[in-house]
């Protein structure tokens, strides 16, 4: 994927670029992003790549090279996103 995922319907934000997940070395910007909302929130915890790696080795409903979208500026990974579907009862 030259260009990164389709994204559809999207606001078009120069400088903007759209990549799938890209294995092991996807964890640390999570991590820092994560970090950085922890610090925002004044969250007194934070996640390491370990971490992170185990529970996505782990997930259910979801899988990182289909179910993911980071968001890059240049080579900084400014957002990432990751769906999941789930059986409701009511």
């Amino acid at each position: 994927m030259k260009d990164g995922p389709a994204v559809h319907h999207g606001i078009r934000i120069a400088g903007i670029r759209f990549r799938p997940f890209r294995g092991m070395g996807g964890f640390p910007p999570i991590v820092a992003i994560m970090d950085a909302c922890n610090r925002v929130d004044r969250a007194e915890y934070n996640e390491s790549v370990e971490d992170v790696a185990h529970v996505f080795a782990h997930l259910t409903n979801s899988g990182p090279s289909t179910d993911m979208l980071f968001a890059q500026v240049g080579d900084r990974t400014i957002a990432w996103a990751r769906v999941f579907w789930k059986d409701e009862f009511r």
